[in-house]
């Protein structure tokens, strides 16, 4: 690796929210036995005296003496002295925290919220903490007085102050029986109940009943009842696909049919990575008889369906492969053109290329892969198709900031825009850190490593 200047350790086995990070965080290190933590300029703020570090979190890093947890905050000030069992790390501004069997609720000042020794504490979001005892669950408010009786199977926060609530116990990683929806002061927000209420994208909620889905607003209202086979791709106003009798459509923010049920698939895949993607996303991936195209949020055609397959991002510019005829030959093959997000193609689709990625900043990766186990050989294209990085890489990720993680030869490094490699190829993997912006995460002879590309190295 290259201009490693520091080694720097955190604690990888703490358990840690990444989405709420500061900027301004403190980063920590290690020397010899002992962590503390230093500026994003490598200078100690906090001199190592601790067996294990974890990462700033909302302005909070938990810290591990001797088998107890505190907390030290931005300036590196010890708040919570390591006195703690158990800790979880600070969520929106809060964390669980367990001594002798007493479980507390602390904010971000190192206020306590609530604090009692009768039931554990799994969860908490502002206003109330979901409790537990005997495998039964309930909601304690603020003040330690119970407003939802510990007789629930299982209780799971859904955002904005609402909670979900299941009659039986859980399954496995899904919630079961009839499920209820209750705010923070322990009332039911509807009326209704349902087989399944689990959270969506964009703060909406997924309801089932039967086989039949529907969502909820974030508030919690009904904004569509269960009266379809599936719901995908949420975007913030509520515009939704919908699926029935086999086909998708679209519904608009008021919940009113806008394309009638009749494309064969909707884009963005499986998963909830992917409903998140394409839920951030100001248009909708569609196919018919085998070809995908795109249509806007109004349900109007961006681009026929004439695509052996669109891409996706959140750039404003998306790849699509589209069959093209053989000169000479009378033979069709597929070439990569990029879409904007008007569904005008940039350039002539390109038949030098069958595989590509994420556009970022003007480059497109585009590449071959070889077939009979050869790989995949990528570099990177503009907006006019030309080459402007060589195919050199077994991958190639998309630029943002300037650089871009790749993988050669088996392990992985960086790029900058012009090719060069500022972060040499010798990671098992890199990652952009969520926990501390501007940083990458890279993992080097079974070692976390935060470094800046070709500058400072923190390791972990």
């Amino acid at each position: 690796m290259k201009k490693i200047t520091a080694a720097f350790v955190i604690m990888s086995s703490f358990l840690f929210s990444v989405l709420y990070a500061d900027h301004a965080s403190l980063v920590p290190y290690r020397d010899g036995d002992k962590c503390g933590y230093a500026d994003r300029d490598l200078k100690t703020i906090v001199k190592p005296q601790f067996d294990a570090c974890g990462d700033m979190i909302d302005g909070m890093a938990s810290v591990y003496v001797k088998g107890k947890y505190g907390f030290i905050d931005k300036s590196g000030k010890t708040v919570i002295h390591p006195v703690y069992t158990f800790s979880t790390s600070f969520n929106k501004g809060y964390a669980v925290m367990a001594k002798d069997a007493r479980y507390t609720v602390v904010d971000s000042a190192a206020n306590q919220v609530v604090s009692f020794t009768d039931y554990t504490i799994n969860h908490y979001q502002k206003g109330a903490a979901v409790i537990s005892k005997d495998y039964k669950y309930g909601l304690m408010d603020d003040k330690g007085k119970i407003i939802l009786p510990v007789i629930y199977g299982d209780i799971k926060p859904a955002g904005n102050g609402l909670f979900i609530v299941a009659d039986a116990a859980a399954e496995g990683t899904f919630l079961s029986g009839k499920h209820h929806l209750y705010n923070s002061g322990g009332s039911p927000v509807i009326k209704e109940s349902y087989d399944v209420i689990y959270p969506a994208a964009n703060g909406f909620m997924m309801i089932q009943n039967g086989k039949k889905w529907g969502y909820l607003n974030p508030d919690g209202a009904v904004f569509s009842l269960p009266i379809y086979d599936n719901i995908r791709n949420i975007k913030p106003d509520g515009t939704a696909c919908f699926q029935k009798n086999g086909k998708w459509g679209i519904m608009n923010g008021q919940g009113k049919i806008i394309v009638a049920a009749q494309y064969d698939n909707v884009g963005g895949g499986d998963g909830s990575l992917a409903e998140e993607m394409q839920a951030k996303q100001n248009y909708f991936i569609v196919s018919s008889g085998g070809k995908w195209g795109m249509l806007s949020l109004r349900g109007e055609t961006i681009a026929h369906t004439e695509y052996y397959m669109i891409g996706s991002g959140n750039s404003g510019y998306i790849p699509a492969f589209k069959e093209i005829e053989e000169k000479g030959s009378g033979g069709k093959t597929i070439g990569l053109t990029l879409l904007d997000d008007k569904g005008w193609e940039l350039f002539k689709p390109k038949k030098e290329y069958n595989a590509t990625g994420e556009e970022g900043e003007g480059l497109l990766p585009a590449g071959r892969t070889g077939g009979y186990g050869r790989g995949k050989v990528m570099g990177y294209i503009n907006h006019q198709g030309e080459m402007v990085i060589s195919m050199v890489f077994d991958e190639a990720g998309r630029f943002e900031g300037g650089y871009a993680i790749v993988k050669k030869n088996g392990l992985y490094g960086i790029i900058n825009k012009i090719g060069v490699m500022v972060e040499d190829a010798e990671y098992d993997d890199i990652t952009r850190s969520l926990n501390y912006p501007g940083l990458f995460e890279g993992s080097f002879n079974r070692k976390k490593i935060y470094f800046e590309p070709g500058g400072r190295h923190f390791s972990k």
